[in-house]
């Protein structure tokens, strides 16, 4: 099942037999609510791991880098929920979407299975599932989405959101992702990394893409092209935007953006920052 309008895109899937080949690091330019139904594996957010089992919820932010990793001993079903930030009135913003944007990234992105959770679970698939005709289907979409927005901030409130390791915790790639994402637009060159993290650039480049599937580069140029894009939809114009988040050819910025997003940055002007 697939619904998807303006605002939101909705799915409902099982792949019978998951290989990691299928899965891949990706950001969105909405928010998302993943629900696990069948399973078992991890989803990695911003360098972080998260074990996933049935019943879990991982919610990521506009722009948070994620991927998951699913065993192939089973099928893999799940339901995702995008929806944009401003389908959110902006009164109620600041308590429903908390859970999305305070905290750092790839920080309290998961939320264990639990009663409240298998509530959480039920109402996905009542907004799914019931047999109605398309516009009802989308009122009830629609509806449903604030309540559900309110379940999973109190579960995380309640203590329910796993957060990422401490400092002492954290692997060498979730070290060099926090450092990319403090400022990618003044990432110069690998050797800076290297440098920094007191290792050569062939080890971690190696380590990097061993875990997020990507070179360190492409995450930099990733990084940057979301900071772009949300520099284009709050109002800067192109080129400027396309200057601070370090690019500084733009035909090769506009190459890049278009072959990332599938949309060109005068597309992402038109649409805006709601």
């Amino acid at each position: 099942m697939i619904y998807t309008d303006e605002e939101l895109y909705m799915h409902h899937k099982t792949t019978i037999h998951p290989e990691e080949s299928q899965f891949f690091l990706h950001t969105h330019t909405q928010n998302e609510i993943f629900c696990l139904l069948r399973g078992t594996g991890y989803y990695t957010v911003e360098g972080y791991d998260y074990p996933l089992s049935p019943g879990c919820i991982m919610i990521m932010r506009e722009g948070e880098t994620h991927t998951p990793h699913i065993s192939p001993d089973g099928p893999y079903e799940r339901i995702a929920l995008h929806f944009t930030t401003g389908f959110v009135a902006p009164v109620y913003r600041e308590f429903l979407l908390s859970s999305f944007f305070d905290r750092p990234l790839g920080h309290r992105n998961y939320i264990a299975p639990s009663p409240r959770l298998e509530k959480i679970q039920n109402m996905l698939l009542h907004m799914v599932h019931e047999p109605l005709p398309e516009q009802e289907r989308r009122i009830r979409i629609r509806l449903y989405i604030p309540t559900l927005l309110y379940e999973i901030a109190n579960a995380i409130q309640d203590g329910g959101g796993y957060s990422a390791p401490t400092v002492e915790g954290k692997s060498l790639v979730s070290r060099i992702i926090d450092y990319i994402n403090e400022a990618p637009q003044c990432i110069e060159n690998m050797d800076m990394l290297a440098e920094h993290f007191g290792y050569s650039y062939s080890y971690i480049n190696q380590t990097f893409r061993h875990s997020m599937g990507i070179s360190i580069w492409d995450y930099v140029i990733l990084k940057r092209l979301n900071m772009a894009r949300r520099l284009i939809r709050g109002g800067t114009p192109a080129v400027t935007a396309a200057e601070e988040a370090g690019f500084a050819d733009y035909s090769s910025f506009y190459r890049q953006f278009k072959k990332r997003f599938g949309t060109t940055p005068s597309d992402e002007k038109k649409a805006g920052s709601p």
